[in-house]
């Protein structure tokens, strides 16, 4: 089963007007308890990698943030 944070979309962590600060993951295994997302904060070295590789491919906002996964197509 993939990890939470494979299952992120770029839009999860960035907007047409940059990277997110905080970005909210729920986590597989309390989806089904209705509990509330998890926030994350994301250093500013962190949101540089996003906003270059990010740049880099030309991911639309509605494509997966990683598609090292054997089952996706991306």
């Amino acid at each position: 089963m993939p990890s939470d944070l494979v299952r992120l979309r770029v839009s999860d962590v960035a907007t047409p007007a940059g990277e997110r600060e905080i970005v909210e993951i729920r986590q597989k295994k309390t989806e089904t308890r209705n509990a509330r997302p998890v926030q994350a904060r994301l250093s500013s070295g962190t949101r540089e990698s996003l906003r270059t590789y990010l740049a880099a491919s030309g991911k639309p906002q509605h494509d997966w943030r990683y598609c090292q996964v054997v089952d996706w197509v991306c």
